[in-house]
C-alpha cells in the first residue's frame, strides 16, 4: 500500500457504528477501523487474507467485515498483573 488509493466503491451507507461500502461486483462489507497506537502497523486479515496498513495513531482503514472481530480483540504488551489491562490496538472509527 503506497498511500495512494483509488475510489473503487460505487456505494457508501453510513450507520451508527460503521460505514458499509460495496464494490460494483461484490457484496463485501467494509468497516472503518482506527489505529490507537503510535506505530506503522501492517496486518493480514485472518479470514479475508487482505493486507491492511495503518501509518500512525488515528489512521483509519476500511477493513473487510470478516476481519473486524480479530482486529478489535488485538492488544499490545505482556499479560498484566495486579488487575491492569493490556492496551487496545484498534477501535471502530466514528
Amino acid at each position: 500500500m503506497d498511500g495512494k488509493s483509488k475510489n473503487i466503491f460505487s456505494r457508501s451507507v453510513v450507520t451508527e457504528t460503521e460505514v458499509v461500502k460495496t464494490t460494483p461486483d461484490s457484496k463485501i462489507k467494509l468497516v472503518r477501523i482506527q489505529s490507537l497506537i503510535e506505530a506503522h502497523v501492517y496486518y493480514a486479515g485472518q479470514v479475508s487474507g487482505q493486507l491492511y496498513e495503518w501509518n500512525k495513531a488515528g489512521a483509519i482503514v476500511d477493513v473487510d467485515e470478516s476481519d473486524v472481530p480479530e482486529l478489535l480483540a488485538k492488544r499490545s504488551g505482556k499479560k498484566p498483573c495486579c488487575g491492569g489491562e493490556r492496551t487496545k490496538i484498534f477501535q471502530l472509527a466514528n
